[in-house]
């Protein structure tokens, strides 16, 4: 096995980790919507001020699409929220299941 084949077995996740994975960017997701809705804010403004799409916007808070570190630090910056806030409290949920 050649050092690429390795590193591309390495980067498999495993099931339960898939599932943890999934969980975890569905309860951003879950987040990041609340925050827009408690701010009585929609989506088509919430995506022209942080200049994110509005189809990528409604993949994040459908949790659809895994979405890059900017997109959330965008958001973050755009609600005035701290991203452990959005991220690190998914990760403990996940890991307490």
């Amino acid at each position: 096995m050649n050092t690429k084949q390795k590193n591309a077995l390495e980067a498999v996740l495993t099931a339960d980790a898939a599932i943890q994975s999934a969980i975890a960017i569905r309860e951003m997701a879950t987040r990041l919507w609340k925050l827009r809705i408690t701010r009585q804010l929609s989506p088509e403004i919430v995506a022209r001020d942080t200049n994110i799409s509005l189809r990528l916007l409604q993949k994040v808070e459908s949790g659809r699409y895994n979405f890059s570190l900017d997109v959330l630090f965008r958001l973050c910056e755009y609600y005035k929220v701290d991203p452990d806030e959005i991220f690190c409290r998914a990760v403990e949920q996940v890991s307490e299941a």
